[in-house]
């Protein structure tokens, strides 16, 4: 630009549109891609819905009080507010008209069934609706409505992947299914330092032993006696995976009694429901006996 001859002047933007224009957020109206239909906004003129009416009125005596509600022609809004928006186009995109309840059925079959609408999915649906309108459930209103339209559910492709077929497990029976878990104490009196804990998951019931060492044979004991003889043989046994739980003699007793073995993963305690139990022992223990090793020694004796 050297080569001409010019003087810079300045010139405010609202005497220079044109190139200004491609500087500036455009505020205009924008032509909708999509409109609920006029007869059907005109039908809130006309609606017979008790609660409708009575927030109508609510709004008209009390301003004050309904700061985020206004009344325009008979008709209600709410205001909405938008982080992204408001600073940029003010208050006068926040307001959002509200539909009644039996409104909800046309307003959605507009927005989502009709040709103009294309049948778009629940994050578009929902976003064309929410520029204009509002309810309560608005969201859940247009998931279901869009899940269950014949024809999406006819020629759309599912995108996402199926559930798996994990659940929660199901009892049917006491001690079928029992728990087990070891918890160390400091040592007692009797020289007992560890408490083997056996738990029904039906009845929650709990079986306690107080032993010396935590080793295959102290589990293999336990188990016997404080539930195959007493309660019957149990269908599964659920323990984590340290070395007092497996080791060989575990194994023997497992197999030659018919009774299958559930391991947690690995650092992950709380997969095993014993342990919540664990916590509620030791509260109560020590709320009753005292802090220290004579709360354990009364438990462990």
């Amino acid at each position: 630009m050297q080569q001409y001859d010019f003087e810079i002047v300045h010139r405010k933007g609202k005497h220079n549109e044109l190139p200004d224009a491609l500087s500036r957020v455009c505020v205009q109206d924008e032509t909708k891609q999509y409109e609920v239909s006029e007869s059907c906004v005109a039908s809130l003129c006309e609606i017979d819905d008790a609660a409708y009416t009575a927030r109508i009125n609510e709004v008209q005596e009390r301003p004050d009080r309904w700061r985020n509600w206004k009344v325009e022609n008979g008709m209600l809004y709410k205001y909405r507010h938008d982080a992204l928006l408001d600073p940029i186009c003010g208050e006068r995109e926040g307001w959002k008209l509200v539909v009644p309840k039996n409104l909800h059925e046309r307003v959605l079959h507009e927005a989502h069934s009709v040709k103009s609408a294309a049948h778009l999915g629940v994050e578009k649906t929902y976003d064309r609706l929410a520029r204009d309108y509002f309810w309560r459930g608005m969201y859940h209103d247009v998931h279901e409505f869009v899940r269950t339209c014949d024809t999406c559910q006819r020629y759309k492709f599912v995108q996402t992947g199926p559930q798996g077929l994990m659940g929660k497990r199901v009892l049917e029976e006491p001690w079928a299914v029992v728990a087990c878990d070891c918890m160390e104490f400091p040592t007692s009196k009797a020289q007992n330092k560890y408490l083997i804990v056996l738990q029904d998951l039906f009845t929650r019931w709990i079986e306690v032993r107080p032993v010396r060492r935590a080793t295959g044979k102290a589990i293999v004991s336990a188990v016997e006696e404080l539930v195959i003889f007493r309660w019957g043989t149990p269908e599964l046994l659920l323990t984590d995976n340290g070395t007092e739980f497996i080791n060989k003699d575990v194994e023997k007793c497992l197999q030659e009694r018919g009774i299958k073995r559930s391991m947690i993963p690995v650092y992950h305690a709380q997969a095993n429901p014993v342990e919540r139990s664990n916590r509620t022992f030791k509260n109560v223990h020590s709320d009753v006996c005292g802090r220290g090793s004579s709360y354990v020694g009364s438990a462990c004796s």
